[in-house]
């Protein structure tokens, strides 16, 4: 009995949609990149903008410290940074997916492994929402000229 070769080997039915994948994938790192940044660009730009905010969270020396590991470990210096390199990840792959011809065969390999690339930064991102979740709000205040402060309950 021979060995069987490549080509006789059934080719899996059941693989992703790689293009609609990637399209999604870009819709989420194109929210990642313009999540804070763009509302704040089109706030200052707007004559009838609605009244600035301003919050103080208290936040545990624990996530403090866990904040400053993740700068580290993305080395970044804000959090700005570290969305921007979730986007960078997330970007690449699906540039790369969508890049696939549409009638090439991929292997379990080849999906295996984008998989696992995909992994490293829907972990950064997971990390980034553990983080934002663990503050929590302590005051809230108006700009001056709208009213006076308002304390929350913590």
């Amino acid at each position: 009995m021979s060995p069987a070769s490549s080509s006789d080997l059934p080719l899996r039915p059941d693989l992703p949609d790689f293009a609609a994948l990637s399209e999604k994938l870009q819709e989420v790192a194109h929210a990642l990149q313009h999540a804070g940044y763009a509302a704040a660009c089109k706030d200052d730009l707007d004559p009838d903008k609605k009244p600035a905010v301003y919050r103080t969270y208290k936040v545990s020396g624990f996530m403090v410290e866990e904040e400053q590991k993740m700068l580290e470990r993305f080395k970044a210096a804000t959090w700005q940074e570290m969305f921007d390199k979730v986007y960078d990840h997330l970007y690449t792959l699906a540039l790369l997916m969508r890049n696939f011809d549409a009638g090439e065969t991929l292997d379990g390999f080849s999906v295996q492994l984008m998989g696992t690339t995909l992994m490293a930064p829907l972990d950064m991102f997971s990390r980034l929402c553990s983080l934002v979740a663990a503050y929590r709000l302590v005051e809230e205040a108006r700009d001056q000229e709208r009213g006076p402060s308002h304390p929350v309950a913590v």
